[in-house]
């Protein structure tokens, strides 16, 4: 008997907002000395077969030369002014064209997003591809969050700045998995986010006393 062909997963990075509350392309800012598209984009590499797919603004020439070197393809989104939802479809749109099996939607500013995280997250949609697997926040869901074939279409129909989490709070179990994702609780929406995101990572940098 033939062995079924493993589910493909795409990534898709969002990170195509306008960062009006920071002030700067949430994209291109620095923490640890890296920006944190390149973090991202780098973090997110072993755990997909195909390039990561970037939804950035169009224009995006800064964001290209920040990812130089990497298995990238940037999707332009014209229509970023209609909210995070409208980056969703266009980069659910490119996954589609590509066949996948389902999709990986991570936020660019996720500044201490761990790679064991992601893993686990991996491994609960892995252990059962129909589910839609999302990140918990209270007793809802959130991003980073993979989104199944079956339910491409819903992904497709969002709008707004909810992104997906109307669609996951939508899906019932035990066609939705809940996963803690500590890492990811810590995003930048500001120039406060981004200095707490700095300290954290050279608390964590500095040597252990004895």
């Amino acid at each position: 008997m033939r062995a079924l062909p493993r589910p493909s997963l795409q990534i898709v990075i969002l990170a195509a907002g306008f960062s009006r509350r920071l002030g700067q392309p949430k994209a291109l800012a620095r923490v640890r000395g890296v920006g944190l598209l390149r973090r991202t984009a780098t973090l997110v590499a072993p755990f997909g077969g195909a390039r990561t797919i970037v939804v950035a603004p169009p224009r995006a020439a800064r964001f290209a030369a920040a990812l130089r070197g990497l298995r990238t393809e940037i999707r332009a989104n014209p229509r970023r002014e209609q909210g995070l939802s409208s980056s969703v479809r266009a980069g659910l749109a490119a996954a589609r064209a590509r066949g996948a099996s389902a999709v990986l939607f991570v936020p660019v500013d996720l500044a201490t997003l761990r790679a064991r995280d992601l893993a686990r997250l991996i491994g609960a949609w892995r252990a059962a591809p129909r589910r839609l697997v999302a990140r918990r926040i209270g007793a809802g869901a959130g991003v980073p969050l993979i989104l199944p074939r079956h339910l491409f279409p819903a992904g497709a129909s969002v709008r707004g700045d909810s992104g997906l989490r109307d669609l996951a709070r939508a899906v019932a179990p035990p066609s939705r998995r809940l996963v803690a994702m500590r890492s990811a609780a810590s995003d930048v929406d500001d120039a406060g986010d981004l200095r707490a995101a700095r300290r954290r990572w050279r608390a964590l940098d500095q040597p252990r006393r004895k």
